[in-house]
């Protein structure tokens, strides 16, 4: 009996589109928590060109893609869901800010109302 061992942090198999967009590829891969870029965990930790295609979160305690590894150096643990909230709580506050300073865009009339006294 011959056994395959995983790569590290996998769970289960899931899919993804090769290089050229045509195929779906079974593979062990992930989602990114600060990005959720797909990570392929067998090319996760491989060295190319003196730097590694990922890293590993110790906040989240889950893999993270080369390009959130490099920001998480100077900015740290940002998760995408903290970004989303980020966002929806500052669209929110500043429709609040608009709507008290009074400059919510005026309500257009419309220019035809229809037929009248016919």
């Amino acid at each position: 009996m011959t056994f395959a061992i995983g790569t590290p942090f996998s769970h289960n198999a899931g899919y993804h589109w090769d290089g050229q967009g045509r195929t779906k590829v079974e593979n062990d891969v992930q989602t990114c928590p600060h990005c959720e870029a797909v990570i392929l965990m067998q090319e996760w930790r491989k060295v190319e060109g003196g730097r590694m295609n990922g890293g590993f979160c110790m906040r989240c305690s889950k893999p993270v893609c080369g390009r959130c590894n490099v920001k998480m150096q100077t900015e740290g643990c940002i998760p995408f869901i903290a970004k989303l909230e980020k966002h929806f709580d500052m669209t929110v506050k500043l429709q609040q800010f608009v709507k008290e300073a009074g400059l919510e865009p005026a309500t257009s009339r419309p220019i035809f109302s229809g037929l009248v006294g016919v």
